[in-house]
């Protein structure tokens, strides 16, 4: 662990600030329905929103990141947040966490729940007793997103906690945009301290529109290994991308709702999106 860490600062330390672009990574798709084989793992952190919703730890916690889209996120004593009944695909009820966006005056609110507080988020506090963080896992959320609308912006995503002075890694896991009919969305990014405003990323699209928004529940998962993060949908692969070694690092992970800037808009609130379980399975005697 700590030879990955040194290893991040010593790349990240080396390599120059660079204007925003493409990583020089390429996504693949040449395994795409190939299942997810989870031999070897077993279940580590596991949210299933099943009792009393709590977004102060010790697993999940809220808002923490900074607002992202038009709009802020709300403290849980917000309306963004609940524990409700969801109609499953069989008939039965499923108990969910409900993150909305919603007009405020004149502005929007939404959510962000993530598995880190702000001290582990961004001061490298210890993950032990609260929070979660890990590295060579499978990270998967069952989510449920509405039919396409304008503004609609959910994401599934994972971050490495900051370095100071040095930056996070980004894998976006799932990003659905209501207003884009290209479907699934899915991005690495590397971003840097030393030119805030600036990273580089490398996205992939495929185009699974009627899946995502055919209103049933479905699994959505990113594989960390062998140096490369590999995409998945109800457990079968979609597409996979080398990533260069700042990625060897413990990762958390995240469910947001947001609304889309370009798109504010034209968007008709409330937006919900419908998360049933957030899971991590880690490599066993990790």
């Amino acid at each position: 662990m700590k030879a990955a860490i040194a290893g991040l600062l010593l790349f990240l330390a080396a390599t120059p600030a660079s204007a925003a672009g493409s990583m020089a990574v390429t996504f693949v798709e040449d395994r795409a329905g190939q299942p997810l084989d989870l031999k070897g793992y077993g279940l580590t952190f596991n949210e299933e929103f099943d009792g009393p919703l709590s977004l102060q730890g010790p697993r999940l916690f809220a808002p923490v990141h900074t607002p992202i889209g038009a709009g802020k996120f709300d403290d849980p004593q917000g309306p963004a947040y609940a524990a409700v009944e969801v109609p499953g695909e069989d008939g039965r009820d499923v108990t969910a966490l409900s993150i909305t966006a919603y007009k405020d005056g004149g502005g929007w609110r939404s959510g962000n729940v993530q598995s880190a507080d702000a001290a582990q988020s961004y001061r490298q506090a210890p993950f032990g007793g609260k929070g979660f963080a890990c590295r060579g896992c499978y990270f998967e959320a069952r989510l449920k997103f509405p039919q396409a609308a304008p503004g609609y912006w959910a994401a599934f995503w994972l971050l490495s906690p900051d370095q100071p002075g040095i930056g996070h890694v980004e894998v976006d896991v799932i990003e659905w945009y209501g207003g884009d009919p290209k479907g699934h969305h899915q991005s690495v990014h590397v971003w840097s301290k030393a030119a805030p405003a600036k990273h580089t990323f490398k996205s992939n699209f495929v185009g699974m529109k009627d899946v995502i928004a055919d209103g049933r529940w479905h699994n959505y998962g990113a594989l960390q290994q062998d140096g490369q993060i590999v995409f998945y949908v109800d457990r079968r692969e979609i597409s996979r991308v080398p990533v260069t070694a700042e990625f060897d690092v413990p990762l958390y992970a995240l469910v947001s709702l947001s609304v889309l800037p370009k798109e504010a808009a034209a968007a008709v609130g409330p937006m919900v999106l419908y998360a049933d379980y957030i899971r991590a399975y880690a490599p066993k005697g990790l």
